[in-house]
């Protein structure tokens, strides 16, 4: 089976520099300080991506099928993995073909990898593995679902770095080699149809089962918010076809005005989601923002289904779960179209 390295890192959105819209959290003391080297891990420089992980001591490249003398081995699965705001760890991402080095080198001249901690001081941030930037693939969001075992025999404890060996995670390695070679495929590919050597369509089947299963997720939130609307007196709308930045309106006796129901829906237990750009510019809009509500379906195709429903609320300026209060945090992205003239 391919070697492969499970190495435990904070928890941020895009590993692209820590920014007060992204700061690194669930960390070591470092972290606490406001600063981790382990932030510019999907940031490449000239097409190499340069990883991080803060290990007891040196990586033991031994487990990794290098000799004692040996100072870094290629050809490795590195899996980064991070422990989510509400807890559990969970794969965020992984380099194919990664160098592992036994000890921390310092950073490339040039690059960027320096950040100030709380306390106004500089660190650079150094480096143990590497891969080619087309080879460092991070999960969004709303995909990081895949829980990795914790504090348990065999398992991730108190150190950053952990070899999944052993006979009884052996079915586990299978699956996490499984998720990479399936989920780590471009969206533009899902739909895309590809042909064997004969001419004949050879669509693989686990594409066509992973986007028949977010379907499935999409629907089941829409229908878990639906009945609740319903259960709680609202007057319903579907207007998803309509393309209006919302998928539902929902309308109490008496009311004027419909609430504009955002409805997001994941397999995993993180109340995580994007927003296209025409869902979250309605969002904002001053006319919309009071009635939009955002509502996130955990465990959505599964009966252990859970429903938040977040609100803008003015006097803190913040989206909160109108349940327990929790917060919605945004992070704006900028996107492009390319195209050849």
């Amino acid at each position: 089976m391919k070697k492969m390295v499970f190495c435990n890192i904070a928890w941020m959105n895009e590993y692209r520099g820590a920014t007060k819209k992204d700061m690194p959290v669930h960390g070591g003391s470092n972290v606490s300080e406001g600063w981790a080297s382990e932030a510019y891990n999907f940031q490449p420089y000239k097409g190499t991506a340069y990883g991080f992980v803060y290990p007891s001591g040196e990586i033991n490249l031994v487990n990794l099928g290098a000799s004692p003398k040996d100072d870094s081995i290629d050809g490795i699965l590195v899996i980064w993995v991070a422990t989510a705001p509400e807890g559990g760890r969970r794969i965020v991402g992984w380099y194919k073909n990664a160098t592992v080095y036994r000890e921390y080198r310092k950073r490339p001249p040039g690059s960027a990898r320096v950040q100030k901690a709380s306390n106004g001081e500089s660190y650079i941030c150094d480096y143990n593995i590497t891969a080619k930037a087309k080879d460092a693939f991070l999960l969004s969001l709303e995909k990081r679902n895949f829980p990795v075992p914790s504090h348990e025999k065999n398992a991730f404890g108190n150190c950053n770095v952990w070899y999944g060996d052993g006979k009884k995670r052996e079915g586990f390695r299978e699956d996490v080699i499984n998720y990479v070679n399936h989920d780590g495929v471009p969206k533009r590919l899902i739909n895309k149809p590809r042909t064997d050597k004969n001419g004949k369509n050879n669509t693989g089947a686990a594409w066509q089962q992973g986007f028949e299963k977010r379907k499935a997720v999409e629907s089941a939130a829409i229908k878990e918010t639906w009945n609740w609307l319903k259960d709680n007196g609202y007057k319903v709308k579907d207007v998803q076809k309509d393309c209006c930045g919302w998928d539902l309106e929902a309308n109490l006796k008496g009311e004027r005005l419909p609430l504009l129901i955002e409805v997001k829906g994941t397999s995993g237990g993180a109340p995580v989601a994007e927003l296209t750009v025409n869902e979250y510019s309605q969002l904002i809009k001053k006319g919309n923002i009071g009635r939009y509500r955002i509502c996130i379906v955990t465990h959505a195709d599964t009966k252990k289904r859970h429903l938040r429903i977040f609100r803008y609320n003015i006097s803190n300026d913040k989206w909160v779960d109108q349940e327990d209060g929790r917060v919605l945090v945004f992070t704006e992205r900028t996107t492009a179209t390319i195209e050849m003239v």
